[in-house]
């Protein structure tokens, strides 16, 4: 497979990955999120494949979309999966409900870009 088609699935991923979690979250408070423990774990799934699509964009690719916080994304998911046991609910419900609509808006920009390329296939 060539680079390009590797970087358009994992951009594709990603998107499909914010879109359920900004889904997910609408009308979800504070409150609500600590009290939910499913939606917790399939928001925190959501952000692992997230960075894990993220960490699989080519650099070229990386330095040609500087508008997506890679590095933010990336870390997020590495806390996710090696420091568990140190998630901050908070700061994953802002991402959450702050941060992961604007991220949602420039992935689908990038993708509609991709797909007008022929890197996507229209659904």
């Amino acid at each position: 497979m060539l680079r390009e088609g590797r970087d358009a699935a994992a951009i594709w991923d990603m998107s499909q990955a914010v879109q359920g979690i900004v889904k997910s979250m609408q009308g979800v408070t504070p409150d609500d999120y600590a009290g939910e423990e499913n939606l917790r774990l399939s928001n925190e799934r959501r952000l692992e494949i997230l960075g894990e699509a993220a960490r699989r964009v080519s650099p070229e690719f990386r330095n040609k979309h500087p508008e997506v916080p890679w590095r933010d994304v990336i870390g997020q998911r590495n806390i996710v999966i090696h420091q568990y046991d140190e998630i901050d609910l908070m700061r994953i419900w802002r991402f959450s409900v702050e941060d992961a609509p604007a991220l949602l808006k420039t992935l689908k920009k990038i993708v509609d870009e991709l797909t007008a390329a022929g890197e996507i296939p229209e659904e």
